[in-house]
C-alpha cells in the first residue's frame, strides 16, 4: 500500500501543480480508497470529503455527476465504517438518486444498494437489509462482477449478523424475495425507506 499511496501523493502534487481540479479530486478519491482499504477511515474520509467540495462546486466544468456519485459512495461507505450510520445514509440516497439520473453503471447502484442495506442492518431494518443483500447477490451473479476480495469481510460480517438476528428461515425467505426484485424497485424501496 505504500507504494500506491507514494505514486497517488505524486500524482496528487502533479495535478494540483497543473490546476487540475479533476485531476486533483479524483486522486483524492483514490487515496480515499486507498486509506478505507488499509483501515484508516479517518485519513479516507478527510480525502474524501475534499475530493466531494470539488465536484460539487457549483458553476464549475468538474462539477459532473459521474464524480459527485462516485465519492459520495465511497464517503457513505467511510461514514458507515466509522459508525456514524445517521451521516452514510443521506450519502447513499444521493448517490443513488444522481446514478439513477445518469442510467448508468450498474455496477456502482449495486455497490449503493449494499451501502442502504449496511445501513439498514446498523439501524436494525434486518428484513429490508437481507433483501438489499439478496438483490445485490443476484444482481452480482448476472453481472458476473462478484464481490471483491477487499470487501468481503465487512459485507460477510453485516450479512451473518442479519442471518444471527432473523434466524435462518426468516433470513432465507428474506433473501429470496430480494433476488426477486427490481433494481429499480429496490431503489424506490431505498429511497422511500432512508427519505
Amino acid at each position: 500500500m505504500t507504494t500506491a499511496g507514494s505514486f497517488f501523493n505524486e500524482s496528487l502534487e502533479l495535478q494540483r501543480n497543473r490546476g487540475d481540479q479533476v485531476g486533483i479530486a479524483l486522486v483524492l478519491a483514490w487515496l480515499g480508497d486507498l486509506a478505507f482499504y488499509a483501515s484508516d477511515l479517518a485519513s479516507a474520509r478527510s480525502h474524501l470529503e475534499k475530493s466531494l467540495a470539488i465536484f460539487q462546486e457549483p458553476g464549475h466544468p468538474w462539477a459532473t455527476p459521474w464524480g459527485t456519485a462516485g465519492v459520495l459512495f465511497r464517503l457513505a461507505r467511510t461514514l458507515l465504517g466509522q459508525g456514524d450510520v445517521s451521516g452514510a445514509r443521506p450519502l447513499f440516497v444521493e448517490a443513488l438518486q444522481l446514478l439513477r439520473r445518469l442510467l448508468a453503471n450498474r455496477l456502482r447502484f449495486v455497490e449503493c444498494l449494499e451501502g442502504v442495506a449496511g445501513v439498514a442492518v446498523a439501524e436494525r431494518r434486518l428484513v429490508e437489509a437481507v433483501r438489499l443483500f439478496g438483490l445485490a447477490a443476484a444482481e452480482r451473479e448476472v453481472m458476473g462482477a462478484p464481490l471483491p476480495p477487499i470487501a468481503r469481510v465487512p459485507h460477510e460480517r453485516q450479512v451473518d449478523a442479519a442471518r444471527a438476528a432473523l434466524g435462518d428461515a426468516a433470513f432465507g425467505v428474506a433473501w429470496e424475495e430480494g433476488r426477486a426484485t427490481t433494481v429499480d424497485q429496490a431503489i424506490e424501496d431505498a429511497l422511500r425507506e432512508t427519505a
